[in-house]
Order: structure tokens, then sequence, then C-alpha cells
């Protein structure tokens, strides 16, 4: 992704993201009362996105890869198998966590312009 020149596209983005996530996921899941646990699930989304601390990416790797996290659990509900290659990309969801990157501190002003910078025309 050359950066020099444009920020990657959502697509871009998302195919270097999933090409990081297993082929194929077979995670043990568990009723917990309200809702359900993907064991194994967000300590795999964390292992692959703390590859992006430092990067000038960042916020938008590690933001897609709580995306795609999101969807594969959701995906989990009516699945026993989830196959990387089937799941929908997540832009919506992925642009609406941005934009909420946007307002959180714990960004700094760097990552803050990247995220305008993507949204730019």
């Amino acid at each position: 992704m050359d950066l020099k020149t444009r920020l990657p596209s959502f697509d871009e983005l998302f195919k270097t993201a999933i090409s990081e996530w297993p082929k194929v996921l077979r995670l043990p899941v568990r009723n917990a009362g309200d809702g359900f646990v993907v064991e194994g699930l967000t300590e795999l989304k964390e292992a692959l996105s703390s590859k992006w601390v430092g990067h000038e990416l960042e916020v938008l790797m590690r933001t897609l890869h709580w995306t795609i996290c999101s969807a594969v659990h959701a995906t989990f509900t009516c699945k026993p198998v989830v196959v990387m290659a089937e799941l929908q990309p997540p832009r919506d969801k992925f642009e609406a966590s941005l934009r909420r990157a946007l307002m959180v501190p714990s960004w700094d002003e760097r990552d803050h312009r990247l995220v305008r910078d993507y949204f730019a025309p």
C-alpha cells in the first residue's frame, strides 16, 4: 500500500486485514446468559491487530480488525464454522467506528488526521 500518493481504499484495507486471519475459524462457543462467548476470538483479534501498533495505518487497521472480529462473532450465532472468504466486508460498521474514533482521546492527532483523510473526497 503506497501511502505517499494516497490512502488505501476500504477494499484494499479489507483485503490486507482479512488475509491476516485464518481462512477458516472453528472456535468453541458458549452461552453467557444474555449472549454468547466465542472462546479465543478476542485474543486472536488482539494478536492480529497488535502487529499494526506503531504503523502509520494503525488506527485504520486496528479498527478494521475489531470490525472483522465483530462480524465473525455475529456469524457464529448461526454457523459453527466461519469461512473468512464468505464474510461480507463490514464497510458500514468500520466507517461508523472510524467516525467514533475521531472523538476518542486514546488516538492522537495524527490518527485523527488519517481518519479525516480517509473520508476526504
